[in-house]
């Protein structure tokens, strides 16, 4: 039961870069989403189980998605 928390975080880490990578051949056919997905991955991967999150931990988590994906959606423009 230890290993489960490490074997999530790998997990985490390889399937959002995975898609992070993939997310800019992926906007052109409309999988825009998947970028916040992957970023949500990321941040899943480095997620203390031990802490609970705090304000500023919150607010990167809500913000950075949507920002991103303005981003992304502005470069495509």
């Amino acid at each position: 039961m230890h290993q489960a928390p490490a074997s999530f975080g790998r997990a985490c880490l390889i399937v959002g870069m995975m898609l992070l990578w993939g997310s800019p051949v992926g906007a052109e056919f409309g999988l825009g989403p998947v970028v916040a997905a992957a970023l949500l991955l990321l941040a899943a991967s480095v997620a203390d189980p031990a802490n609970s999150p705090d304000c500023a931990s919150v607010t990167v988590g809500l913000v950075l998605p949507p920002l991103f994906y303005l981003l992304l959606l502005f470069a495509a423009w």
